[in-house]
């Protein structure tokens, strides 16, 4: 079990919370018209010294400044892993499988796509170094054979072998996405249920129920509007935990158009608290209400579990801000819409 009044883990954890980007952080960064720019003020003025102390800014592009900046979100978790004393899989597993399931996909969308020239990334150390995953060769491979090869001594390699990897459909990787993400969700559940105390379980299961009616209320939403997908498989993507029960995700499926699937939606336990929050698209609003709770167990919770997860995806946010800046400024986007895309998370 893990110690409700694990003291030191939550003042390790808001300590290291208190280094984040302050939002006099992300105006300067705001202010930035390059790449090079952003890198060096990152690089001199903020926490992410650490990853991006032996890179020069001068030289440095998008992708490398991106890996980079990833890697101290696995450095964070790998830091907080010593904190968890239930000897299971944890907290900041769940965040590295997340980040290896990415990788995954990547490869897969690259073959799928048939790249023949992709940019080779240098793999992520701190990962490197905590996973049995074959980041080089996952990397450089061609084909589905290929990827097989490099995840096969991972839990992964049970859940995509059974594919057919002769078929190149879009359908298929939508399939081996929900395969593997169910795989890090059902084993973060089960940590939940065996390791966390009723205070942390009642905390974590809000946060992670949350997200996943979010994630099936969006998914369902996209799915109907956009491809007509047959109630089958809409059914079929559908994540099976959350806050949501079966007859009600039936009429969520079932619903005839996206007001009548909204209208369902606002009767549930998780529609009734979050829908009534303002927001442009569904995404936008998932990533406002995780943030929101993430903050307020950070700020009170005296669950160290709860504790440690909210600052990690507190973290994962303010990388996703910082991508956000830096596709901004690659690609001359306003800064109005970057700005707006930072007020998600109130960073400024």
């Amino acid at each position: 079990m893990l110690h409700s009044s694990g003291a030191a883990a939550i003042s390790k954890v808001r300590a290291m919370y208190g280094k984040r980007l302050s939002p006099k952080d992300w105006e300067n960064l705001l202010a930035c018209s390059t790449i090079k720019e952003a890198a060096a003020y990152l690089k001199n003025n903020t926490a992410y010294q650490d990853v991006l102390s032996k890179v020069s800014s001068e030289t440095i592009h998008r992708h490398e400044l991106e890996r980079f900046l990833q890697e101290r979100l696995v450095q964070e978790s790998f830091k907080l892993s010593h904190y968890d004393v239930s000897g299971s899989w944890n907290a900041s597993h769940f965040i590295l499988a997340n980040l290896e399931i990415d990788q995954i996909l990547s490869a897969v969308i690259r073959v799928i796509s048939h790249e023949d020239d992709h940019y080779f990334h240098e793999p992520n150390r701190y990962l490197d170094a905590m996973s049995r995953l074959d980041q080089r060769s996952l990397d450089k491979a061609d084909t589905f054979a290929e990827i097989l090869e490099a995840i096969e001594e991972t839990p992964y390699y049970e859940i995509l072998n059974p594919f057919s990897f002769e078929s190149e459909k879009q359908e298929d990787y939508t399939r081996m996405e929900r395969e593997l993400q169910v795989y890090a969700y059902r084993r973060m559940y089960e940590y939940i249920d065996q390791n966390a105390s009723k205070n942390a379980q009642k905390a974590l299961r809000q946060l992670f129920d949350e997200m996943i009616d979010l994630t099936n209320y969006s998914r369902i939403f996209r799915m109907k509007k956009y491809f007509g997908t047959s109630n089958v498989e809409i059914r079929y993507r559908l994540f099976p935990f959350g806050n949501i029960n079966k007859e009600r995700m039936q009429e969520m499926i079932a619903a005839e158009s996206e007001v009548q699937l909204t209208e369902i939606m606002k009767q549930t336990r998780t529609g009734k608290r979050v829908l009534k929050i303002e927001h442009q698209t569904i995404d936008e609003l998932a990533a406002t209400v995780r943030h929101q709770l993430c903050r307020r167990n950070i700020l009170y919770s005296e669950e160290s579990s709860v504790v440690m997860l909210s600052y990690i995806f507190l973290l994962q946010a303010e990388l996703n801000g910082l991508i956000h800046v830096i596709e901004g400024v690659r690609y001359g986007m306003p800064k109005a819409e970057i700005r707006r895309l930072l007020q998600l998370y109130d960073f400024v």
